[in-house]
């Protein structure tokens, strides 16, 4: 019996019981080309959100169900190795999934990525150089990792964008992450050197757009031996996409891509000039000897039977700034005009000060008038009851201390200019109306 997606869906949901189905594929690459890969994503306990890949193999005989099973065992111990380097995928299990006594699949589980660097080079086009710097700093520690540290070391082989997650860390930086490792191959040890030749065995797999020629010749042919080296094309391919936002490119009937070499800068094209270069003895055989990364480069560190790689000097690699992919960053317009703020704030104090100057000063002269005596037709004063008794509206001055009072609170309130009719500005304005002392 062939099971469904849906079927398989239920089977892992006895387990997994938060399961949901991402995607379908049939796998290109050699190793597994007669699989077909489904993707699934799920929720733990923790709230932390994981994939689960898994490999039918329903359709395969026993002999072929105990290779594949034997390849995918190999992928999950390989990641392992690294003991959870920071730029590698985190992998939780690899285990079998049985109908009644019938194999059916493989899965493995490990963490979901927001997203992967073809993602992020589809948002964000052209990478900054300090990002590109970041990005090969990164694979250059990982890299180093997988070819010379490694008590079985490994050649990826088919580094690509898709092939890369990125994590957002807790600073706004990305940091790069390798996975899928199903077509890597182990490297054999050769005498007087490091690791430097891989074994003559059939390649599992290829991208052509991100991999040397070298590499397309050895698939093509079903022969030939590959290096460390390809990895560093396929980074530095990568690396070169970064910078000038073009994809690798290749005409109808040709086997081998075009690199847009000629849109690097001079700088930039002395290090994609040897990362990228045809002939894979003069690629170098770790990153950080090309970008002078921690230490002077010797030749005690890369006892390679290729020559020795040219140095290029490069400056310190400043902190990256914060910022949102394929959005850029505008500052608030705020900013552009505090100057004119605060001199409109110190217009409208000094013109209150002065109105209140004016407003005292004439409260004065009124006072004076009241306090002065009344004298009668008959010469005597007038008594004080007498007087025209207070009026019930508001006097002129009396209107102008209340909106002076007004103003006063906007101007605390930073309301200076909105909003419309309650602002410092507009109450000014009505001061200025109906002060008789103010006609203009």
């Amino acid at each position: 019996m062939i099971y469904s997606t849906n079927q398989i869906k239920e089977k892992l949901g006895i387990t997994y019981h938060t399961i949901e189905f991402l995607e379908a594929s049939q796998t290109t690459t050699e190793r597994y080309r007669d699989s077909q890969i489904v993707i699934f994503s799920y929720e733990t306990p923790l709230k932390e959100q994981r994939i689960l890949k898994y490999y039918s193999l329903q359709h395969l005989e026993e002999s072929r169900k105990e290779s594949e099973k034997k390849d995918l065992f190999q992928e999950y111990e390989i990641i392992k190795r690294f003991n959870d380097h920071p730029n590698i995928v985190r992998v939780y299990e690899v285990n079998e999934l049985w109908d009644d006594k019938e194999l059916i699949g493989i899965y493995m589980t490990m963490e979901r990525f927001p997203k992967t660097l073809q993602d992020l080079i589809k948002e964000t086009g052209k990478f900054t150089d300090n990002e590109i710097m970041s990005f090969l700093e990164q694979m250059s520690d990982i890299l180093e990792t997988a070819h010379y540290k490694l008590s079985e070391p490994v050649v990826h082989s088919d580094i690509k964008p898709s092939n890369i997650g990125v994590r957002l860390i807790d600073d706004g930086k990305y940091q790069y992450a390798l996975m899928d490792f199903d077509v890597s191959v182990g490297l054999e040890r050769t005498t007087g050197a490091q690791f430097t030749l891989s074994n003559k065995a059939l390649l599992k797999g290829v991208t052509p757009a991100y991999a040397p020629s070298e590499q397309v010749l050895a698939m093509v042919h079903r022969t030939g031996a590959i290096s460390n080296r390809v990895d560093i094309y396929s980074i530095g391919t990568i690396a070169l996409e970064m910078l000038t936002g073009q994809k690798p490119e290749k005409k109808e009937n040709e086997m081998f891509y075009h690199l847009p070499l000629n849109k690097a800068g001079n700088e930039w094209r002395n290090i994609f000039d040897k990362l990228c270069a045809s002939d894979p003895k003069n690629r170098p055989g770790k990153l950080r000897d090309l970008l002078n990364i921690d230490k002077e480069y010797s030749a005690k560190d890369d006892k390679s039977d290729y020559e020795k790689t040219r140095k290029i000097e490069l400056k310190p690699v400043p902190e990256i700034p914060k910022r949102e992919p394929a959005i850029k960053q505008i500052e608030p317009k705020q900013k552009r005009y505090s100057t004119m703020v605060y001199a409109l704030s110190g217009a409208i104090i000094v013109l209150l000060i002065f109105l209140f100057y004016l407003l005292l000063n004439r409260n004065t002269e009124t006072i004076k008038q009241i306090q002065t005596p009344v004298i009668n037709n008959n010469g005597t004063e007038k008594p004080p009851e007498q007087l025209t008794p207070t009026q019930t509206e508001p006097t002129q001055e009396q209107k102008i201390a209340l909106l002076l009072t007004k103003a006063k609170k906007y101007i605390a309130e930073n309301k200076l200019t909105t909003p419309a009719g309650n602002n410092a500005y507009a109450t000014i304005t009505e001061i200025l109306t109906i002060d008789n002392y103010n006609t203009e």
